[in-house]
């Protein structure tokens, strides 16, 4: 498995629109990856722009960037080393899956200790890595695979929300 570099992210993106931007600004791509930026925050049961994470508290986030994923592609999400170096982790659900088409949900947590974390819409949150696989899904992600996040849009909190709600 090979870990696509930033001219072929550029190219899926421009050309098969694997991701783009909902507010239309460029992609930020880096050497191997894209950076993700925060858009929705989900906290205390409202939808926000912006949160403070009290230590140890867990919140939802959806990202601004946009997924149309190839069925022989997958993604790999993962927290900015910045972000993880102040308490803030996020990977705790990083697969996006060959086929999936939608908005990324992150689960963002304070992990620091002693000090508050401020979120902010916009902000660089994280990023995803991109690798072939070695040969086309054969039933990419959606409802024929029992999936359950095919085509969200914004924070999607869990389908089993009333759980934990």
């Amino acid at each position: 498995m090979s870990v696509l570099s930033d001219k072929t992210i550029r190219k899926f993106c421009g050309v098969d629109g694997m991701v783009r931007r909902r507010d239309n600004l460029l992609l930020d791509i880096q050497p191997v990856s894209i950076d993700l930026h925060l858009d929705e925050i989900y906290l205390y049961g409202k939808k926000r722009q912006t949160a403070t994470l009290r230590p140890g508290i867990f919140c939802l986030g959806s990202v601004i960037e946009t997924f149309n994923m190839p069925d022989y592609v997958v993604g790999m999400v993962v927290g900015k080393s910045t972000n993880a170096r102040e308490g803030l982790q996020i990977e705790a659900a990083g697969l996006i899956d060959p086929g999936f088409k939608g908005d990324i949900t992150l689960e963002l947590k304070n992990l620091h200790h002693e000090f508050d974390y401020r979120l902010t819409r916009g902000e660089p949150i994280g990023q995803v890595y991109f690798m072939y696989t070695d040969q086309p899904v054969e039933v990419p992600y959606g409802l024929e695979n029992g999936n359950h996040y095919q085509g969200q849009r914004g924070v999607t909190p869990s389908y089993r929300q009333s759980r934990i709600f």
